[in-house]
């Protein structure tokens, strides 16, 4: 009666789960950079490199190029009132209007007198006011000049030199009509800034904005009109797609690879079945419990969580195995599953303690599944399988006399001898190893998309490096005079080949300083000047006091961020200032260095701009790798010796049976590793904690039941189960997943060899 309440109410909880899960609106995770910890670095520097990010992850752009202009701009028109059709889309911009450029020249020209171009105000610190006046002679006078100049208002056009002299954000120009050209191409070309409303690695918004891309490229090339996108979005999305497509082949491919090897041991339909279900309430319970516990599930939980198949049907292996031979199964085999269930658990919770937000998601699915599928082994199958009759698996005979073939070799002087080359041999070659903490191992996107991605960047003239230069500050102006004082230095940097490039806030927003100071240089010049140009343009005397009398009163204008063109277009690409009310204000300079990597060697800061701080994005992320590599190495080190505490309470002397196969399994898989690959990393050390979980599991079994032949023939399916799992995560595009399942696939196959070989004489051989 009470096994009946227990299963009612296990299936109760399953189902309740399942409604709850599904009555959640799962929000699912693509974003690699989600499996990270989050920076220990110092919060406005943590600020700085989040909106450095965001510049990318907000925007979308697409290049349409097509060889007639009408097209193009009709083209161009229909792609952009599809977009701004689209819910997740903030804004589209295409197109410039009169009003927006008169609004952009307007900012320049209302403060002429406190913007000046770097050439301007050297030749007037000089005092070449001369230099300025023939300049502004040579305009007037020549047959290029358009529109006319206003002699009163900007006589030595100054606003014009200023707007000239500027960098420009994004290598655009402006056609008659005011669509945005990328300049200098084959094909005439076109830009559209998508803005996003939503998350990029949101799936609704790829969904909603790649679907109306997908269709527009397919109908506008029946035109010749080719689009070519730029964003992050159009990388969360593949990572998606491959992550979506790795969960169906692995998950798919486990089972299948299950299925028929169940079917050809146990020789029945009725038997796997029963044998799969744990499997079936494991994943889901595991899915359920994920989607409830976390806001965000990424999507690599799932794929990795697909491997999670080849180790839940070890209990039910152990239990269906032991059925064949005796009615009542549990009270024979309950410690050996209550040890065994400990130990997995026991390795996803000190995978579940790491920093990592993925990693703690996976160890939590999976740790989650395990129990799930250990409660249905405990609950369900003695009651499925009440009425089956005892039936001997010929399997386990022919498994018996495989193993009388090879005889035990832990007593055996030789086999010790060459054990220990082995593991000299394999701690030299951890000892001589390398490392490799790069955060680019994490990328996912395919060579083409990359390919395509800088091709975009690169015609557009973007920055997309994640090297910049942080400077903090109380008040704005104080950040845009350091950058005034580091400018020359970086100029210098950019001749001697150390930088190709840099952008400054300051070059666009002087310091109130520097406006002033360029005041008092405007004013020596048209006191200097001014008479001797009217003279020779034959202006009469009362435009020289009027323009002398606009120049005094617009001297005391001073530019400020409030007064730039909020719907400058420049604005939706770059965002330069880090202002929040905890960590302070700082502005950021965006670097391209020729040689990243060196980068921090070559530039000496310090030794010029000691409050000036490098942050290198992935640097600083690829150390912090490094920093939890070390950290989970002293984790598998405590996790195996706190094992063996356990293990040496219950079985004594005999514990080193149960954790030296895993141990030496482990210290071969990075010995094989470390001379297969380039280098090693944190993930494959943390894959190490599950060998250790799922190999206890084979260690407490056989010791628990004396080896017996139907046990080994049970831990043998568990490990070829396991193998099909982790096996096929090798193969993943996905590097987390490939590093997991590499790893543990080399540990399980070693550790099924060495408990071979280590086992007890004259023990399960009947």
């Amino acid at each position: 009666m009470a096994s009946k309440v227990a299963a009612t109410l296990w299936v109760l909880l399953v189902l309740s789960l399942l409604f709850l899960a599904w009555l959640k609106q799962p929000v699912i995770d693509t974003s690699m950079m989600s499996l990270l910890p989050e920076s220990q670095q110092q919060p406005l520097v943590r600020e700085a490199s989040a909106q450095m990010g965001q510049r990318f992850a907000e925007r979308l752009l697409i290049l349409i190029s097509g060889q007639g202009k009408q097209q193009l701009q009709q083209a161009t028109q229909t792609l952009a009132g599809r977009f701004q059709q689209i819910p997740e889309v903030e804004s589209v911009l295409w197109q410039i209007d009169e009003q927006q450029i008169a609004q952009s020249q307007q900012a320049s020209d209302d403060y002429r007198y406190v913007l000046l171009s770097e050439k301007i105000r050297s030749a007037l610190q000089n005092d070449n006011t001369d230099i300025v006046a023939k300049r502004a002679l040579s305009m007037i006078y020549s047959p290029m000049q358009v529109g006319g100049q206003n002699l009163k208002a900007d006589p030595f056009a100054l606003s014009s030199a200023w707007r000239t002299a500027q960098t420009p954000v994004i290598n655009i120009e402006m056609d008659e009509q005011g669509y945005l050209r990328v300049p200098n191409e084959q094909a005439l070309t076109n830009l559209v800034i998508i803005q996003l409303k939503g998350d990029a690695f949101s799936i609704n918004v790829q969904q909603a904005v790649l679907s109306v891309f997908d269709e527009l490229r397919s109908s506008l090339s029946e035109q010749d009109i080719e689009l070519l996108p730029s964003g992050l979005l159009i990388h969360a999305d593949a990572g998606a797609q491959q992550a979506e497509k790795e969960i169906s082949t692995i998950g798919l491919g486990s089972i299948a690879g299950i299925l028929i090897l169940m079917l050809w041991v146990f020789r029945s339909l009725r038997l796997v079945t029963i044998l799969l279900l744990p499997i079936a309430v494991g994943c889901a319970v595991a899915t359920s419990v994920a989607l409830l516990v976390f806001e965000r599930v990424h999507i690599v939980t799932f794929a990795f969580g697909a491997g999670l198949i080849g180790v839940a049907i070890d209990y039910a292996l152990h239990f269906m195995c032991e059925r064949q031979r005796h009615q009542q199964v549990l009270p024979r085999i309950m410690p050996g599953l209550l040890l065994g269930l400990f130990s997995s658990v026991l390795a996803y919770a000190a995978q579940a303690m790491s920093p990592f937000p993925g990693l703690r998601q996976m160890a939590v699915f999976s740790a989650v599944g395990l129990v799930a599928a250990w409660l249905t082994v405990v609950i369900w199958l003695p009651r499925l399988t009440q009425k089956d009759p005892l039936a001997e698996l010929p399997l386990a005979k022919q498994l018996t006399k495989w193993q009388s073939a090879c005889p035990p070799m832990a007593a055996n002087k030789k086999f010790q001898f060459v054990l220990g080359i082995i593991v000299i041999a394999a701690i030299t070659s951890i000892w001589s190893g390398k490392t490799e903490d790069d955060i680019r191992l994490l990328q996912t996107s395919p060579a083409t998309l990359l390919e395509q991605e800088t091709n975009v960047q690169t015609r557009l003239g973007l920055n997309s490096s994640t090297q910049f230069l942080l400077i903090s500050c109380d008040q704005l102006d104080q950040c845009l005079q350091q950058e005034e004082a580091i400018r020359p230095w970086l100029s210098q940097q950019v001749d001697n080949g150390v930088l190709l490039n840099f952008s400054l806030l300051a070059d666009r927003l002087p310091s109130l300083a520097r406006q002033q100071s360029n005041a008092g240089l405007v004013e020596k010049l048209y006191q200097a000047e001014l008479s001797d140009l009217f003279a020779a343009l034959k202006l009469s005397d009362t435009a020289y006091r009027q323009t002398m009398e606009m120049m005094h009163q617009g001297l005391a204008n001073r530019l400020t961020l409030q007064q730039l063109p909020n719907k400058d277009f420049a604005g939706m690409l770059s965002s330069q200032i880090i202002q929040t009310e905890q960590n302070g204000l700082a502005t950021i300079i965006s670097l391209t260095a020729s040689q990243p990597k060196q980068l921090a060697e070559q530039l000496n800061l310090n030794e010029y701009f000691p409050t000036v701080m490098l942050i290198d994005q992935v640097e600083a992320i690829s150390s912090l790798m490094a920093d939890y590599r070390q950290q989970i190495m002293i984790w598998v080190a405590l996790a195996y010796l706190f094992v063996f505490v356990i293990l040496f309470m219950r079985y004594k002397i005999a514990a080193w049976r149960i954790i030296l196969p895993p141990m030496l399994a482990s210290l071969f898989t990075l010995g094989i590793l470390m001379q297969c690959l380039p280098g090693i990393n944190l993930f494959h050390f943390m894959a190490l904690i599950l060998v250790l979980g799922i190999g206890l599991d084979m260690g407490i079994f056989l010791t628990e039941t004396q080896q017996a032949a139907n046990t080994w023939l049970a831990v043998t399916l568990s490990v070829i189960t396991s193998l099909l799992a982790f096996g096929l995560l090798a193969l993943s595009q996905t590097p987390v997943l490939q590093h997991f399942g590499l790893t543990v696939f080399l540990g399980l196959a070693m550790i099924w060899i060495l408990t071979t070989l280590l086992r007890q004489p004259s023990q399960g051989v009947e």
